[in-house]
């Protein structure tokens, strides 16, 4: 049984891994645009934390979520995805091409889950604020798509 801050806890520790992992890939790339992308989806994350953060303050009583079927979904999809709370060797990327990749997975990964999140929020201010994180990490992907479909951004720092 998962209770609303747990989920939302779930929620932060993604976009803290976010934050983590575009910051680390800022010590990868030397394109200045790369550099500048991953700076600021980094910084974006941080955003989302803070949402997430204030959405777990003003969750009610931390109701547990009790709901068979949506107990059944949850289960299914934090059981069987890594949702990149794993941690990325940024090591033994082959380049800026994989990394864009990873963070590719990485933010379609949150999507998923921040859309699972959407049909468990029962205030409007909740829905609006998630649709907006959605959107943003939405934005993300166009924005990764097109810096991989220029050539995945250019040399990497030896």
């Amino acid at each position: 049984m998962y209770t609303v801050s747990e989920i939302l806890a779930l929620a932060i520790q993604l976009e803290k891994n976010g934050e983590k992992f575009y910051r680390e890939g800022l010590k990868r790339v030397s394109n200045p645009q790369m550099v500048s992308l991953l700076r600021r989806l980094a910084e974006e994350e941080l955003k989302h934390i803070e949402t997430f953060s204030e959405m777990k303050k003003r969750a009610s009583g931390d109701q547990p979520f009790t709901d068979e079927a949506g107990q059944s979904i949850l289960v299914g999809i934090v059981g069987d995805q890594t949702f990149s709370l794993k941690e990325e060797n940024l090591e033994t990327l082959g380049g800026p091409e994989e990394l864009i990749q990873i963070a590719l997975e990485f933010e379609r990964d949150t999507i998923l889950f921040f859309g699972f999140l959407r049909t468990l929020a029962q205030k409007d201010g909740a829905i609006k604020e998630l649709d907006v994180i959605i959107e943003e990490e939405n934005r993300h992907i166009n924005l990764l798509e097109e810096m991989g479909a220029a050539g995945g951004g250019g040399g990497r720092k030896q």
